[in-house]
């Protein structure tokens, strides 16, 4: 409605033009599907197929490794594969994965100057938390002749 005309303008979309009318017809779970990025959000995207349908590929299922946004890997209008996972037609929702199909993972530094992180050997890529401890509580006590301690035990 445009406030000069005051005029509403409505449209009209027959049943057979609605594309989740022949989703469960047309895909299964399993098949793969080409499309386009046409939203990022937070969580993942979504990938437009088929002309009309779409479908979210979380975040979880775009790459095998940790990514903490989706625009790490991916940008609106980027061409994608991706598996369906997972359908729901009666509340319109497909669930896809990029990772189960070929993974987009995120570029290292390494990568970015033609040097692969393929070869590294496994004891470069931190696999755990350690910490070495160089003292003990004595050590770091000892001489502060103003410290005082307090213990409380409860019965």
């Amino acid at each position: 409605m445009t406030s000069k005309s005051k005029k509403i303008s409505l449209g009209y979309k027959k049943q057979a033009d609605d594309p989740w009318k022949k989703v469960a017809q047309k895909y299964y779970i399993g098949d793969i599907v080409h499309g386009k990025v046409v939203r990022i959000v937070p969580f993942g995207c979504f990938v437009e197929f088929d002309n009309e349908l779409d479908g979210l590929v979380h975040i979880s299922q775009i790459s095998n490794k940790r990514i903490a946004k989706p625009e790490e890997v991916l940008k609106v209008g980027q061409e994608v594969t991706a598996k369906i996972i997972e359908m729901d037609v009666e509340n319109r929702r497909i669930g896809l994965s990029i990772k189960e199909v070929n993974p987009i993972d995120p570029v290292t530094n390494d990568e970015g100057t033609g040097n692969s992180q393929q070869g590294t050997p496994e004891e470069e890529i931190p696999t755990e938390h350690k910490e070495e401890l160089s003292g003990t509580i004595g050590d770091v006590i000892k001489g502060k002749n103003d410290l005082k301690l307090f213990f409380v035990l409860n019965n």
